[in-house]
C-alpha cells in the first residue's frame, strides 16, 4: 500500500510539474506579444516625432529660418552690400 501511495504522489507531483510549465509558457508568450506591440508603439511615436520635426523644418525654412549644425536659429538676410548675410542666435 505504501508503495502505491508512494506512486500517486510521485505522478501528482509529475502532473503539477507538467501544468505548472505549460502556464509559464503562455505567460512567457503572452508577455513576448505585449512587449512586441510595446515596442511597435513606440516605433511609431518616434516616426511621428520625426515627421513633425521635419515638417517642423520645412515649415520654418520657407518662412527664411534654418537650423545649423550648432543647433543655432539662424536667418537668412538680404543685404545690398554682401548680397546674402546670414544672423545666428542662440537658442536658451
Amino acid at each position: 500500500m505504501a508503495r502505491i501511495k508512494e506512486n500517486l504522489v510521485v505522478q501528482q507531483k509529475k502532473i503539477t510539474a507538467v501544468e505548472k510549465r505549460k502556464t509559464e509558457k503562455s505567460q512567457k508568450k503572452y508577455a513576448k506579444l505585449v512587449q512586441a506591440e510595446a515596442e511597435a508603439e513606440k516605433a511609431q511615436r518616434k516616426q511621428k516625432r520625426l515627421r513633425e520635426i521635419d515638417d517642423w523644418r520645412k515649415e520654418s525654412s520657407k518662412r527664411g529660418r534654418t537650423m545649423d549644425k550648432d543647433d543655432n536659429m539662424t536667418r537668412t538676410v538680404n543685404s545690398p552690400l554682401s548680397g546674402r548675410e546670414v544672423l545666428s542666435w542662440k537658442r536658451l
